[in-house]
């Protein structure tokens, strides 16, 4: 799992990035621990999860899609999220 926050400096971008989660009930749950660690930051100017939000041999329902539509729907900042592997 690749994970970041950085603090937002005094002028320029500050961003969150992450990618190659969830991939099991396990890691859902650290990706809510890693969005609630997010929203605690005092600025963030996007987000972006660079892909690959599932593992491959489980498949891809709409109900996974769902649910992390919904989970990243709790993201307080701009968010971006490439589907697909990244």
């Amino acid at each position: 799992m690749l994970a970041g926050c950085a603090h937002a400096p005094a002028a320029g971008v500050a961003f969150g990035l992450l990618g190659d989660t969830p991939y099991n009930a396990r890691e859902v749950q650290r990706l809510d621990l890693l969005i609630d660690d997010m929203n605690r930051e005092e600025r963030l100017d996007f987000v972006v999860h660079v892909g690959d939000i599932g593992a491959g041999r489980t498949g891809c329902t709409d109900a996974w899609l769902e649910s992390r539509k919904q989970q990243f729907a709790r993201l307080k900042w701009k968010a971006v999220v490439i589907p697909g592997d990244n």
